[in-house]
């Protein structure tokens, strides 16, 4: 089975682009982050989320999504961020480690991608996804990433 789960912390808010981006002239726009696990396993439906609940999602602080609805449906765009094959993903490692937590009662954890999701807001422009892509937090050499459609953009070419 297949189970994809955004995480958000609660209490977090879009902040200014310029905090993540090397490039000054791009001003007026923000963005959000988020963690997305995408779960392949085998057992019940409400396993995986207990499993989810105990090893990624802090219940205080953290709501989840699990339909893969995203969290904001204002943004220009949404970019997932993740390590590329090969590179040392601890937090993987970590989560490995927990696998057989709820393994006698039937949950078979079969393999895991973790991305960070970025949300981005403002007047849209390709030119901000340029400049998110070359000089924000996207490391060429360890990370891969692709663009989720944001709700807007489908909006504005539907018409």
């Amino acid at each position: 089975m297949h189970c994809v789960v955004e995480i958000i912390n609660r209490f977090s808010s879009p902040k200014d682009l310029q905090e993540i981006i090397y490039d000054r002239t791009v001003t007026g726009y923000s963005y959000a982050k988020t963690k997305v696990y995408v779960i392949e396993y085998e057992g019940e439906e409400s396993l995986i989320k207990k499993f989810v609940e105990m090893v990624f999602a802090d219940k205080v602080v953290d709501n989840k999504e699990y339909n893969g609805k995203p969290f904001y449906s204002d943004a220009i765009y949404i970019i997932d961020v993740e390590l590329k094959p090969g590179v040392l993903d601890l937090e993987k490692e970590y989560a490995f480690r927990y696998k057989d937590i709820l393994s006698n009662e039937g949950l078979v954890i079969k393999d895991l991608k973790i991305s960070q999701r970025y949300y981005l807001f403002g007047k849209h422009s390709e030119r901000v996804k340029e400049v998110f892509i070359k000089s924000g937090p996207i490391n060429s050499v360890i990370h891969s990433y692709k663009e989720v459609r944001s709700i807007r953009k489908k909006k504005q070419e539907a018409r």
